[in-house]
């Protein structure tokens, strides 16, 4: 299964016409832009990646991250239409942010959090299980 981002529809669409720069340029332009922009999204999605799985590097010029779930966000906006930029976060800081988004200052959460964070850990454990069963080559 390819892990392909998928633009949402209810989300907004790109508008930089309302950032305080069009006074400077122009709406239509920066309309222009914007348009240019979600079309880009769209015609190559931003990806989510673990770049750990390069091993030597991460695939894009730097050095392997240390830590396996480093994710790698990367965005079809470069120099030009074939450059990407990359941004990246540890796995690990998104669900200690989820943590901290779902439990007071104590660490306590209430049931509709703890519920939440249940399933995540039981869908977290079944990941884990389907990368213990990846049987290794020649075994």
């Amino acid at each position: 299964m390819e892990a392909t981002m998928k633009f949402v529809e209810a989300n907004e669409k790109v508008d930089l016409t309302s950032w305080g720069i069009t006074d400077m340029i122009g709406a239509a332009f920066w309309r222009q832009v914007s348009e240019t922009i979600q079309q880009q999204l769209i015609d190559t999605p931003p990806r989510l990646d673990l770049p750990f799985y390069w091993r030597e590097n991460d695939g894009r010029k730097g050095p392997c991250p240390a830590d396996p779930l480093t994710l790698y966000l990367t965005l079809p906006l470069g120099i030009d239409e074939d450059a990407e930029v990359n941004f990246q976060v540890s796995f690990e800081a998104v669900i200690d942010d989820t943590i901290d988004s779902l439990t007071n200052l104590e660490g306590k959460s209430d049931k509709d959090g703890t519920a939440h964070l249940q399933q995540l850990a039981r869908r977290l454990r079944e990941m884990a299980d389907k990368l213990d069963s990846v049987p290794t080559m020649g075994e």
